[in-house]
């Protein structure tokens, strides 16, 4: 394992102690890297890892091409160690011999604690029903079907897929050790969507269909009407008693009807905004499409009025 704080000093030299006139000259994004970076490494001295980690991450993604880019990555890789996370130790410690110059001194070291931390881990082989996410102390470190490498100790791996049950085992695994896990990922129960929105349309289009014909409805006996008191205004139009109460029961027909048909399409009205609430609208649009062939048809006979609704769901 790496010990010494010397790198962490050269960090520090590159970031944080510029001469003077220089910083002043830095783009905005390094000054800011140097900040996270100054915070990061005394949280570290505190062993406050989870929150140097923070920083140093910040810092790296604000750094851009800096030199000190490698040794970001190089404090990043500590602050795993330090957190017992071997594998994502190995990862930045990689990924610092990649981006640091080839006859940096401080590659020795480094492959050695590589090689150290090598030794600490345990490769845990998983198999499932379904791909899923692999989850190991509320981490997420790879996916299902495959293999990840975790410190040996004590861990809960959790595999988790959309639509499945999680499932979760406890392992003890060794260092160097290879264990084999299955697990078999039940289905959740299909989730309720909300019903298909040809209802919330026929509702629309019955309220519709009810409120124009209540509207002709309400014309014709207007019309009636008129056409009734034109007569009795006039004395040569007039006609015997007989025929104007027939002409007075007609408007009365003609006006409850309209009444019958505005409730009607109050109902539909009502229950069109209620089926708004409950409708899945990122339905198939085939549903949708089915609206199409919904007709709509005001029946007026003798004795009944009504809608007549044809077509296919």
């Amino acid at each position: 394992m790496i010990r010494s704080g010397w790198l962490a000093l050269g960090l520090g030299l590159a970031l944080a102690v510029a001469p003077a006139g220089v910083e002043a000259q830095d783009p905005p994004n390094v000054v800011q890297a140097r900040e996270h970076l100054n915070r990061g490494t005394a949280l570290l001295d505190q062993e406050n890892y989870d929150a140097a980690l923070v920083e140093f991450m910040r810092a790296y993604d604000l750094v851009g091409e800096h030199p000190a880019r490698p040794l970001i990555l190089f404090n990043i890789a500590r602050a795993h160690e330090r957190l017992f996370r071997y594998d994502q130790a190995l990862e930045y410690y990689s990924r610092f011999l990649q981006e640091a110059p080839p006859d940096a001194p401080q590659r020795g070291e480094v492959q050695g604690t590589m090689r150290a931390l090598e030794g600490l881990l345990a490769t845990v082989q998983i198999t499932s029903n379904v791909p899923a996410e692999i989850w190991v102390d509320d981490r997420e470190v790879g996916t299902s079907p495959g293999s990840v490498r975790i410190p040996g100790g004590s861990h809960v791996v959790l595999l988790r897929a959309e639509g499945y049950q999680d499932s979760r085992q406890q392992i003890q695994v060794a260092a160097r050790e290879t264990r084999a896990l299955t697990f078999n990922l039940g289905e959740l129960a299909a989730q309720y969507r909300g019903i298909s929105s040809v209802f919330f349309w026929g509702a629309t289009g019955l309220a519709a269909a009810a409120a124009l014909a209540g509207g002709g409805m309400g014309i014709a006996a207007l019309a009636r009407r008129g056409d009734v008191d034109a007569q009795l205004a006039d004395p040569a139009r007039r006609q015997d008693g007989g025929a104007l109460e027939a002409a007075r029961g007609e408007i009365e027909t003609y006006a409850l009807v309209a009444d019958v048909l505005f409730g009607t399409a109050g109902v539909f009205a009502i229950t069109a905004v209620v089926l708004a609430f409950l409708t899945d609208w990122g339905g198939a649009p085939a549903e949708e499409a089915s609206t199409a062939d919904l007709q709509l048809v005001p029946v007026v006979g003798p004795s009944f009025t009504g809608l007549s609704l044809g077509g296919s769901f």
